[in-house]
């Protein structure tokens, strides 16, 4: 089920979409084949001295799907996440992914400067509470970026500031100490609600 605007999505169910489509069929018009579906992984509340460790695997799947032009110009994007076993929900994204994109190519460059013998290996994107991450391993090691904050959780905002956080590039020790940090952060909030 689709959407134009993210502001008219609720929990999806209780609305009517702009339309229905099934997963890799086009949307708006635009070619959304299954290969473009990049995943998005969720970090959890709960891991320990790796990125991975933190991915959560019963959290909903979210996905971010370009949109291209017949010639091959990006014309937007969606984000897309599982709602029940069989439905996707999706709305336009097209701000966030370029984002993205830019903090990707900011990554990219600044580890080819910074560390001579990095090469790119894998780009992954990460969903945490604090906003999205742009996710980079080399064989220098793994780096992340703050790139949206998105659907942030307001309560944990306060823990750091998300132009402070998307302004430098994070190694893999860092953003697990963040995570870390944001754990222990929901622990509290979880206690402070049960009293």
């Amino acid at each position: 089920m689709v959407w134009e605007d993210s502001a008219d999505v609720t929990t999806g169910l209780m609305q009517s979409p702009d339309m229905r489509v099934r997963a890799g069929e086009p949307f708006f018009g635009y070619p959304a084949p299954l290969e473009n579906y990049l995943e998005v992984l969720p970090i959890g509340e709960e891991g320990d001295d790796t990125i991975l460790s933190w991915v959560d695997d019963f959290a909903p799947v979210y996905y971010f799907v370009p949109l291209y032009e017949e010639n091959g110009t990006l014309a937007g994007a969606m984000f897309a996440w599982r709602e029940t076993g069989n439905t996707l929900l999706a709305h336009r994204f097209d701000d966030e992914y370029a984002s993205y994109l830019a903090t990707r190519d900011h990554l990219d460059c600044y580890l080819g400067l910074q560390e001579a013998q990095a090469r790119q290996a894998e780009h992954q994107i990460l969903w945490t509470l604090l906003g999205s991450v742009a996710l980079v391993k080399t064989d220098a090691g793994t780096y992340g970026q703050f790139f949206s904050d998105y659907y942030a959780e307001e309560n944990l905002s306060q823990l750091h500031d998300f132009d402070i956080l998307s302004s430098k590039v994070m190694r893999e020790s860092e953003l697990v100490q963040l995570f870390e940090t944001m754990s222990d952060q929901i622990a509290q909030l979880h206690a402070e609600e049960s009293q």
